[in-house]
């Protein structure tokens, strides 16, 4: 994208000046064209990618699973294991190739605008540089305290999950000794529970949203 735009900037003053332009609208299409063969080249790369680290985890997973010994069946609640095979490989099945495509698109696309902006103002890379620092910071404590929280929640959903278990598998002896409000009670606080760590995680994402906001405001004045 950043050669087609370039290549627009010498189109226009090759026109200004009087030039054939056939020459210009071909190595346009060109590069037109080859952008988006890289483009789904790339789209196709990324999908096969996720598809085999989502193969090879699962197989992991399940493989360490069945050679497990007894005693972490025994120690490990049931509710855990659920949510590892649940909602932690289904977040990576869906959200993963989404989330790096458009992670190495932001980059590209960053490290092409601050090339052509230093080509043009060489003065401007300390500037690059100070605002990568400031928004390198934020970002890192941001990340390491989400992924504190993730695992927290992941902790936490362990409960939730042999609690429904037990509720399912009971349903008959819970009937017959009356201890519905027992088990709605445990099932609230545990879904109490979850449900703090996974604000926290979301709060923790809107604080990397204002910090690297204010920053940009410190350095823009």
């Amino acid at each position: 994208q950043g050669t087609r735009d370039w290549w627009l900037v010498v189109w226009s003053e090759a026109s200004e000046a009087g030039e054939d332009i056939s020459y210009y609208i071909g190595v346009y299409a060109a590069l037109c064209g080859s952008q988006m063969f890289l483009h789904v080249l790339g789209a196709i790369l990324t999908i096969k990618g996720c598809i085999k680290a989502s193969r090879t985890l699962h197989s992991e997973c399940l493989s360490r699973l069945l050679r497990a010994p007894v005693s972490f069946f025994e120690e490990t609640p049931m509710g855990r294991l659920m949510s590892r095979f649940g909602t932690d490989l289904s977040q990576l099945d869906t959200q993963v190739s989404l989330f790096l495509e458009t992670a190495v698109q932001m980059v590209l696309m960053l490290l092409m605008f601050a090339a052509a902006v230093t080509v043009r103002l060489p003065w401007m890379l300390p500037a690059f540089v100070w605002s990568t620092i400031c928004f390198w910071f934020p970002c890192k404590a941001g990340f390491r305290t989400r992924l504190a929280a993730k695992r927290l929640g992941n902790a936490a959903m362990g409960p939730l999950f042999s609690n429904l278990a037990e509720m399912e598998q009971g349903r008959a002896l819970i009937r017959a000794m009356d201890l519905h409000q027992f088990f709605f009670a445990r099932h609230c606080s545990f879904h109490d529970e979850t449900t703090s760590f996974n604000t926290l995680g979301m709060s923790t994402m809107n604080f990397g949203r204002v910090a690297v906001d204010a920053s940009n405001v410190l350095l823009t004045g």
